[in-house]
């Protein structure tokens, strides 16, 4: 049966392909993602027609309002995720000779220390953001409001450690040239989400098109992460 199955697997990888990359959430979630940032772009798009586009604004308030929460139920507990690779960040960190290499400004301990912030406050992100929704859907005593500005501030400091980690990767050699744009989108969405600098805030339109760019970059990082050749040669590291 293994032989038949794996043979088949090899017969239609694009088939199986699609079948892999649709049972990871991340995969799933990605998709919303896309789907979403493009009903948004339509809404800001064809806002000063309401009245010539009633249609295609209502059905694109409808996906926006929908995907909304369930790309929020998507996130809840992910940021374990972010907990757990901390986690493995702080059992190989040799703490003495990394302080001695920041003083001295290296650009790879300096990149790691941006990472490790930005991990820490994706951590926080989705801690808040799952304990907003949360308050929403069971009604905990808690401030919503406050919890979801808290949310959006500590993405914005995440997103910024991730994009000063990506340049002074450049800085250090070549760093993946997808992740340094996705970052650059994401902190663009990040700033005006924000709203701790209203003046510099970017229009909706900008964001829109923005997180519609990162979506379709980690849609396609999972996309390539989720072939059956690489299913495969994970599958024989794990039993080495």
């Amino acid at each position: 049966l293994d032989r038949d199955f794996g043979h088949k697997m090899d017969q239609e990888p694009h088939e199986w392909h699609v079948v892999n990359f649709f049972e990871l959430t991340e995969g799933r979630d990605k998709v919303a993602k896309v789907a979403h940032n493009v009903a948004r772009f339509m809404l800001w798009y064809f806002k000063d027609c309401p009245e010539k586009h009633a249609v295609v604004l209502d059905r694109a308030s409808r996906v926006d309002h929908s995907l909304t929460d369930a790309r929020r139920l998507f996130k809840l507990l992910k940021g374990l995720d972010f907990m757990h690779r901390l986690f493995v960040i702080s059992i190989d960190l040799r703490l003495g000779p990394f302080v001695q290499k920041l003083l001295h400004c290296n650009l790879k301990a300096l990149s790691k220390l941006h990472e490790i912030l930005c991990l820490t406050f994706y951590f926080f992100y989705f801690l808040f953001d799952n304990l907003s929704y949360l308050q929403r859907v069971i009604f905990i005593e808690w401030d919503g409001k406050k919890l979801n500005t808290d949310a959006k501030r500590c993405w914005f400091y995440g997103v910024t450690a991730a994009l000063l980690a990506d340049i002074l990767k450049a800085l250090d050699g070549a760093p993946p040239r997808a992740k340094l744009i996705k970052d650059s989108c994401d902190f663009v969405v990040a700033l005006q989400f924000a709203g701790l600098f209203p003046r510099y805030s970017p229009p909706e339109g900008l964001t829109a098109i923005c997180s519609i760019i990162s979506g379709f970059i980690s849609l396609l990082s999972i996309w390539a992460r989720t072939t059956p050749a690489q299913r495969r040669k994970r599958k024989r590291a794990k039993s080495q």
